[in-house]
């Protein structure tokens, strides 16, 4: 039996812990994992039938607070047997007696806890550091791919941070077109569907937000049969009032799980995504406001590729486009459309250069995927290995996608586990770390 199961929703309203007994999660099974609801999130759940489970921590690299968090999940992993984890970013056994053998407790976690602010080392290896049962960690690259892929980054290295800087002056004009172009409708409904990109939104807040909308735009919801379940338990959740008599809190309980099980993640997220394309759709009173918007987005997936953030979708999605990344497409644009509107058209030249830097860009997305296939391959191994069932992976938003597909595929358990992010990270060291700064 195979499923995917959203489940962010009912950890967010606390109900798992809720009701979870406090024993050992079997740490064969994807749906009795459960995490401290304030350190991550569980995006994804699919159950196999390989008896293996592998726990994706997805890392926001050398950011403190996602580190802190992953620090926590693990620890509340390791509590319910978790002995192994695997690590993006690094070849073989990693030993942290180095520091484990220093006899004070208190200056040990001080200076690892230093460590992990200046990028110096992760959440995994904080948590081993400082732990009194720590997990075995493991490097989980092939280094010839590994090495690959930070070769593609240095080789753009000394154009990129000239490129950012003028590919931000563009997105400024287009942003100062955004508030003249749009309706107030539409701009407050592009500032609510980039918080949910960004991760500053729940994803239930922001499913109830699409519902809201379309009801505004009297948009029938007839065709997303995974968001009507979805509604259906947000619905539900009303009805568990911790004030209610247990009994019947258990029976709501049990119906609210079992409607929870029909839901399709992969469906779900594409419905959440054709749903806020028909909202907009309805929104747009002009030529004008379509054409912002389709430029708008490559801006914004370029802003991405530039920071080494660019999830996979929005890779497939310039691999589709390509032509229309060019600077010509964006400054022609904004020359049409600025003097129209009077806006600055203000920004920097050196936009230009973005055209040269694109295949280098692409090179390194390309060899990003494909160490997919062999982070996969040798975290299987590390279970074999280490004769145990579950692994934690900790490895980049990016290769989410392509690891959960090859696991899918091979029918062995899985659980996304996102760590919460609550602010911005303003000093994030990680492009200086990769670039040896």
């Amino acid at each position: 039996m195979r499923k995917n199961i959203l489940v962010s929703a009912i950890l967010a309203a606390g109900i798992l812990s809720f009701f979870a007994p406090n024993i050992k999660a079997d740490m064969t099974d994807p749906e009795a994992i459960t995490i401290p609801k304030d350190a991550g999130l569980i995006r994804e759940i699919f159950k196999g039938d390989e008896g293996k489970l592998v726990i994706n921590i997805q890392d926001a690299h050398c950011n403190f607070e996602a580190q802190t968090n992953i620090s926590r999940i693990l620890e509340a992993l390791v509590k319910n047997g978790l002995r192994a984890v695997a690590l993006e970013g690094s070849f073989g056994k990693i030993d942290p007696s180095m520091f484990v053998t220093y006899p004070n407790e208190e200056i040990r976690r001080e200076v690892a806890l230093d460590f992990m602010k200046q990028g110096k080392i992760n959440g995994a290896e904080f948590f081993a550091i400082t732990s009194k049962d720590p997990p075995r960690l493991y490097g989980v690259e092939t280094k010839e791919y590994y090495l690959a892929n930070l070769s593609a980054f240095l080789n753009t290295l000394e154009d990129r941070k000239k490129i950012k800087a003028a590919a931000i002056t563009v997105k400024n004009v287009l942003d100062k077109l955004r508030d003249r172009v749009y309706s107030k409708s539409l701009l407050q409904f592009d500032e609510m569907s980039q918080a949910n990109k960004k991760g500053t939104i729940e994803l239930l807040d922001y499913c109830k937000y699409l519902k809201a909308a379309a009801e505004a735009n009297r948009l029938p919801l007839g065709g997303y049969p995974n968001l009507a379940l979805l509604y259906e338990t947000i619905d539900m959740e009303k009805a568990l009032d911790v004030n209610a008599e247990e009994g019947r809190r258990a029976r709501i309980y049990t119906t609210y799980m079992k409607i929870y099980k029909n839901v399709d993640m992969a469906a779900l997220l594409n419905e959440i995504v054709g749903l806020e394309e028909a909202i907009k759709a309805g929104l747009f009173m002009n030529n004008d406001q379509r054409a912002l918007d389709r430029i708008l987005r490559n801006a914004r997936v370029l802003e991405n590729m530039l920071d080494i953030s660019m999830p996979k979708e929005d890779f497939e999605y310039y691999q589709k486009n390509r032509s229309f990344f060019s600077s010509k497409q964006f400054i022609d644009f904004i020359k049409e459309k600025a003097k129209k509107y009077g806006v600055s058209s203000a920004y920097d030249p050196d936009f230009s250069l973005i055209d040269n830097l694109l295949p280098d860009l692409e090179n390194f997305y390309r060899i990003a995927d494909a160490r997919d296939e062999a982070i996969m391959d040798n975290t299987l191994k590390k279970i074999e290995e280490n004769k145990v069932s579950a692994i934690a992976l900790i490895a980049g938003g990016y290769h989410t996608k392509g690891i959960t597909a090859r696991l899918r595929k091979r029918g062995i358990s899985y659980v996304v586990i996102s760590p919460c992010i609550t602010r911005p990270d303003t000093n994030n060291p990680y492009l200086e770390t990769l670039s040896g700064e």
